[in-house]
């Protein structure tokens, strides 16, 4: 299990203890507290505790991304101080994953790594100059910045894969290289596939968008109907009955929401033991119907 997932997971069990505390801490502090204010509450510590589980999952993802560039730029410095050497250079550089191309001031490739072919689906034949290792002028715009400004540059390419011809999708990073005392020699560039890191950040756009509009509507009915009630709504016994079970209903909404999530990250986690057996479908729909029938009619 990878440190991020784990954090992830701490982070969740974190919030779920901390919402058991406060509920403990409320029912034996305020004992005599009303139910309908007691719901509200509940609900307002829910959802801030939801965003700031949400808002720790973002930036464990962004501190991934930042941790690939550290690495990439620990990679780099390995390689400016490493000798010229034939045998040593190749050594190093076809023993990372990400793809490397390193080019002289006139843009004549000196070194093209097994992974710089993969990733931009090249063949095994000789390559002399950049223009030949591809066409894509977002490359050649990067290589020529970090060259003519003598400043690390960075871009984002899009490549199709050989055998599938499925979008696959680059970040390139560019330095510049000095072998001797300080003079530009040329530029190293970096290939690095973030093809999956983009698609769980589509992913986790989705989630947050999806968990935020859920959280709203509920929300914005307890508040409502809360307001309500504190406003003189608790006079008129009939309509404030109907006011507080509804309430209840998007409090226990909001519930299953968040009792949904922490479902999902225990399946990701691993904790979760799937037992697949085959049942009859005509009663699976049926206890679907039945247990789905008294929100629909609400």
């Amino acid at each position: 299990m990878s440190q991020e997932r784990r954090q992830t997971i701490l982070a969740t069990v974190a919030v779920v203890i901390l919402f058991g505390a406060y509920e403990v801490a409320k029912t034996l502090l305020f004992p005599g507290l009303e139910t309908s204010t007691s719901h509200v509450i509940s609900t307002i510590v829910v959802g801030a505790l939801t965003c700031i589980a949400a808002r720790f999952v973002f930036y464990k993802q962004y501190a991934l991304l930042k941790e690939r560039e550290l690495a990439n730029q620990r990679l780099r410095e390995a390689l400016a101080q490493a000798e010229r050497s034939e045998s040593l250079l190749r050594a190093i550089v076809e023993s990372v994953a990400e793809g490397l191309v390193i080019t002289d001031r006139e843009t004549n490739l000196l070194l093209v790594n097994d992974a710089a072919r993969t990733l931009l689906n090249l063949s095994e034949r000789p390559l002399t100059r950049l223009a030949e290792l591809s066409r894509d002028p977002q490359i050649h715009r990067t290589f020529a910045q970090a060259l003519s400004t003598g400043a690390r540059a960075e871009a984002r390419v899009e490549t199709r894969e050989a055998s599938s011809q499925q979008r696959r999708v680059l970040r390139l990073y560019a330095a510049p290289l000095r072998l001797h005392d300080g003079q530009l020699d040329g530029v190293v560039g970096a290939f690095i596939d973030i093809t999956q890191l983009e698609r769980l950040e589509q992913v986790r756009q989705e989630f947050l968008a999806n968990v935020s509009h859920e959280l709203r509507t509920p929300l914005a009915a307890i508040t409502a109907y809360a307001e309500t009630l504190l406003d003189g709504g608790l006079d008129d016994a009939e309509n404030s009955l109907r006011f507080l079970h509804t309430i209840q209903r998007n409090a226990e909404r909001m519930r299953a929401l968040v009792n949904d999530i922490a479902e999902l990250s225990a399946i990701e986690s691993g904790q979760v033991q799937l037992s697949l057996e085959s049942i009859p479908l005509r009663r699976c729909v049926n206890e679907i119907f039945s247990h789905l029938a008294p929100r629909a009619a609400a």
